[in-house]
Formats: C-alpha cells, sequence, structure tokens
C-alpha cells in the first residue's frame, strides 16, 4: 500500500527487497536489504538521499517512471478492464463446461432411448388461472438454452380452452403432454399425476405463474453432471412482485430521507443445504427452482399423499431418502408475487388447514427412513427447533391498502409483519409498539402529496417515572411531538406536504420508555409496551400549503 502512496506522492520510492517491488518497480525505485544491520540501511539510505539531491532530474525521472508503472498497471480504469475481462473470460469457460456437461447428459439419454427424447420433464400445475400465466411459464421452458425438455401439463379443472391452449403451444422443440386430472381438492393429487408420467431422466416442477431464466436448465444439468450420486439440485430465485406499484422492502432501504425505491426485485432462497433446518418444515427451496433424478421416484414415492398443503415438502423428504440436496449457488428462476391482489394459492390456505395439514404431513414422514440411515421421527427429536425464534414469514406479505378519508384501524392486514420494526402482535382495534423506536408501514389506496393525518394513540406510563414523552413522524416529517397522558385514548392531527405523490407512509413513533405490566404488578401483560396505535385517518387536501404546523394531542 505504501508503494502506491508514495508513487501517487510523486515520491522518489526507496523500499525493502520484498518481490512484489522488485518485479513491479525494477530500476525506477531503490531498495534496501532488512536481513542488514540498521546501521548499514542507515548509511545507505543516506547515500541514496544525497544521490537524489545531488542528481535532481535523474530522482524525478525515477519518480516519475515508478509513477507510471504503477498508474498503467494499477490504476482503478485498468484494473476495472481486467476484472471485467476476467469476468467475462470465465463465465465463457463456465458456459463452455456447462455445455458440454449437458451434451454428455443428452449423450447418454439417446443411448437409452429414442434419439431427441427429453432430458427433463416439467410438471405444471394448472386450472385455477388465466392462461396469460401459464403461457408465460411454459414459454420460459421453451426458451432455455440447453437440455431438452417436455412439459407434462395437469390440469385439474379439466379445462376446455386449457387443452386447446397445450395444443397450440406444443412445438417439435418443446413437447407438450396434456395430463386430465380430477380435482379431488387435494393440492397433491395433481403433482403425483405428473410424477407417475415421468420418463426422463430428470424432472422438474413449475407453477402455472412462475417463471424460469434462460440457463436454468443448463445449470442445474451440468451440476448434476458433475455430481452423479446426488439425486436432487437447487438453485435460488429472485422474487419479482407483478403489481406494478409494490416495491420491495427492507430495514433502511429508503435511507434517512425515506425516498421510495421502485425495485421489484429481491434475491431468496440461496442457503446451502441443512438438514437440521429442513427436518423443522424450515423451507428454503422454491418450487420451481430444482431437477432431480427420476431414479429417485419409486414406488413409496409415488403413492399421492392427499394433501391439501405441503405435499412440496413431502415429495422434498421423499426424495432425501436417496441423498442429501445440492446447491447450485446461482438464481436462475422467477418466483411471480402478487402482494396487492393477494392471489397467490397459499395465501388462500386457513391457518386451521395448515395446522391440519401439517399434523398429517408428520404422521406420513414419521417412519421414513433418509439418506444417513436416520428415520424423519429420529432426527426431529435430535433437531429440536422448538426454541428458536421465528424466522421470517416465508411468503412477505404487503399491508392491506387504507382507504382516504375512511378511519381505519392499525391491526389485521394493515400491520403486515414483514414491513414494520418494533411492533407487538396486531390486536383488534390496534398495535402497541414493543421498543422505544418503533416503525410502521402503510400503504395508501392512491398516492397523496398534500393529506391530513389522524391518529387515534394512547402511551403507556409508570406513574414512578417521569411523563411519557411521545413522537410521531411520517416520511420523516414531524406529526406530534411532545408529552401525553399514560394510559388515555388522545387524537392528533396534523397537515402533510410530501415532495412527490406517495402511496407509503413511513410511521414511526418513538416514546421515552417501555413497560411491562407484568414486572409493574398491574397485569399478567408479560409483553413490552410503549404506545398504542389504534385508528388512522388520511384526507387528501387539495391545496399544498408552505408551511407545516402539527397540531397537539386532545
Amino acid at each position: 500500500m505504501r508503494l502506491f502512496e508514495a508513487a501517487a506522492a510523486g515520491s522518489l520510492i526507496i523500499a525493502d527487497e520484498i518481490p512484489f517491488a522488485r518485479r513491479i518497480l525494477g530500476d525506477s525505485a531503490f531498495y534496501i536489504d532488512l536481513r542488514n544491520s540498521d546501521e548499514d540501511n542507515f548509511r545507505r539510505i543516506e547515500e541514496i538521499v544525497a544521490w537524489a539531491n545531488a542528481n535532481p532530474a535523474l530522482a524525478v525521472a525515477m519518480a516519475e517512471k515508478s509513477h507510471a508503472i504503477l498508474r498503467d498497471q494499477f490504476g482503478m480504469e485498468t484494473l476495472v478492464r481486467q476484472t471485467c475481462e476476467f469476468a467475462q473470460s470465465a463465465n465463457r469457460d463456465i458456459i463452455t463446461h456447462r455445455v458440454h456437461a449437458v451434451q454428455r447428459l443428452e449423450e447418454m439419454n439417446n443411448a437409452a432411448a429414442k434419439a431427441h427424447s427429453p432430458l427433463v420433464d416439467v410438471i405444471i400445475r394448472t386450472g385455477g388461472r388465466d392462461l396469460e400465466s401459464l403461457r408465460r411459464a411454459i414459454r420460459s421452458v421453451r426458451h432455455q438454452t440447453s437440455g431438452r425438455c417436455r412439459v407434462l401439463l395437469v390440469d385439474y379443472k379439466s379445462r376446455e380452452d386449457i387443452a386447446q391452449f397445450a395444443a397450440s403451444e406444443q412445438t417439435d422443440e418443446l413437447p407438450i403432454t396434456y395430463l386430465n386430472c380430477g380435482d379431488t381438492g387435494f393440492r397433491s393429487t395433481a403433482l403425483w399425476t405428473g410424477l407417475r408420467a415421468v420418463t426422463a431422466p430428470f424432472f422438474s416442477m413449475l407453477d402455472d405463474d412462475d417463471s424460469l431464466m434462460a440457463d436454468h436448465f443448463l445449470t442445474l444439468l451440468s451440476a448434476a453432471a458433475d455430481a452423479p450420486d446426488t439425486s436432487f439440485f437447487y438453485t435460488g430465485v429472485i422474487r419479482v412482485e407483478d403489481d406494478a406499484e409494490d416495491f420491495i422492502w427492507a430495514p433502511n432501504f429508503k435511507g434517512a430521507l425515506d425516498i421510495e425505491v421502485p425495485e421489484r426485485r429481491e434475491l431468496k432462497f440461496l442457503d446451502r443445504f441443512d438438514l437440521s433446518k429442513f427436518i423443522g418444515f424450515d423451507n428454503f427451496i422454491q418450487s420451481n427452482a430444482w431437477i432431480a433424478r427420476t431414479s429417485a421416484l419409486d414406488d413409496v414415492a409415488l403413492i399421492d399423499p392427499e394433501l391439501i398443503v405441503g405435499e412440496d415438502m413431502y415429495l422434498y423428504f421423499m426424495l432425501l431418502r436417496k441423498s442429501p440436496f445440492q446447491l447450485v449457488p446461482f438464481a436462475t428462476a422467477y418466483w411471480h408475487w402478487r402482494s396487492s391482489q393477494r392471489d397467490n394459492s397459499m395465501l388462500q390456505v386457513t391457518q386451521d388447514v395448515w395446522a391440519r395439514e401439517g399434523a398429517r404431513l408428520l404422521t406420513r414422514l414419521h417412519q421414513i427412513q433418509l439418506y444417513n440411515g436416520l428415520s424423519f421421527a429420529a432426527l426431529r427429536r435430535l433437531v429440536d427447533r422448538s426454541s428458536l425464534p421465528d424466522s421470517d414469514p416465508i411468503w412477505p406479505l404487503a399491508p392491506a391498502r387504507v382507504s382516504l378519508g375512511v378511519q381505519t384501524y392499525l391491526a389485521g392486514d394493515v400491520v403486515s409483519l414483514a414491513r414494520q420494526r418494533n411492533l407487538n402482535t396486531p390486536e383488534a382495534e390496534g398495535v402497541w409498539t414493543s421498543d422505544k423506536d418503533a416503525m410502521l408501514h402503510i400503504r395508501l389506496a392512491e398516492p397523496v402529496d398534500h393529506v391530513r393525518i389522524g391518529l387515534r394513540l394512547m402511551a403507556a406510563e409508570n406513574a414512578a417515572k417521569r411523563p411519557q414523552r411521545v413522537e410521531a413522524t411520517i416520511n420523516g416529517q414531524t406529526l406530534y411531538s411532545g408529552t401525553m397522558a399514560g394510559w388515555e385514548l388522545s387524537n392528533i392531527e396534523g397537515d402533510l406536504v410530501f415532495p412527490k405523490p406517495t402511496a407509503l407512509l413511513s410511521l414511526r413513533v418513538r416514546c421515552r420508555y417501555t413497560i411491562r405490566p407484568e414486572d409493574e404488578g398491574m397485569s399478567a401483560d408479560s409483553r413490552d409496551l410503549g404506545v398504542f396505535l389504534s385508528i388512522l385517518t388520511c384526507t387528501k387536501l387539495a391545496d399544498r400549503p408552505a408551511v407545516l404546523v402539527p397540531q397537539e394531542a386532545n
């Protein structure tokens, strides 16, 4: 590092005999041997300084030469260009290796079956969505750069338009087998109908509202070619918000100015395989992000478990009987999500159904033996995750939109667990903050730039402490700041003007302290309580005043 600093300053360089300096700088610098005594090196440095004073032109020429060498070889522009060239070269090598690996698999498949038979059977369950989503899914399979595929299109609604659509979408490059499946009410039935029709060496799943990147199967199949003893390979995904106004939210993503970043994509599920997490049903494998060897599907695995939900986890554990899973560390699939429309199938399942199907899933898996020789039940006992804190929700939810001019309780869908910080579980008529600094993101039904905000709230208070002080800001603007009587609902109101129209309000609430009623002998409530946020009213205003005056609580 000191070499670069000295060269940048235009100095004559004196360095110790490190190979890098000698190799790069050559005769444009002086060198001392640290194996010599301090006295010898001191005299040598004196000689160099005396020479430089006696020969200033030569010393400047040496300094300029060393500066030019380091600038030309290690300047930012040079390093960026070399880095890009290296990345491009490495990428070409990786793609070449992958293509050759898939070609080997195809040659083996053609030798075992008829020529040009599919290498991957892709199971797509459909019946409840429009054809446009299905078309996007199928065409993402058609556009794969490598690995011949066949689509097994399982229609659980027996729709004539889907049968006609399958015939119209079929090409020589992408055969489509249409399978009519009865609507049993079990999501697993359609999947197992597809599994029993698999004939290719590999198979995969693709939901009819998701899609794949063009190199998805190239990436997975090349990994499979390099690991013949592994039966299951998976990648990460990019979650995409299909609703135009729903952007990705993350802590500290917007910065101090609370400027919304119009980003609708985020990286998800790029986790190395961890059986201890998986055994606790902590699923980090997206349903459209994997391929498996058909040889792992034995008679036991092909029995329909008749599950309403959780059928993908059941299939994973059936395949885990053969080998551990292998992460291929790339994101090559798209997981499409619709936070506003809320028509993703998993959001339609009630908690009662989840609980009941989870119990059935545990019963079915109880005695199966996994690849490591242990039963599912034994592993569950060994890996007890019940004491661990809850993880982030698997299906991120955006809060429901708040209508303008209507009193709305800050509860239920309005308070999304994925878009808040330091809040307790919402109640019927509001939500308590759990820390001295809390954040809640509220989505409005339409963008506003001038709005009147009304907020009903209540502060927790300990009479033995100082009076409770509360500060509430929205998108960085103060709505209220002052003391507040404890345990009494108060109404605050203020008119706010935003730099540009926005439908996202960032409500930040600070208080002087929180209390725990159980510790204070007030009740059995063991939660930390700060401020209770009850009712929000947002009224759109027409004019835009230059001065904003927050109002006092009443």
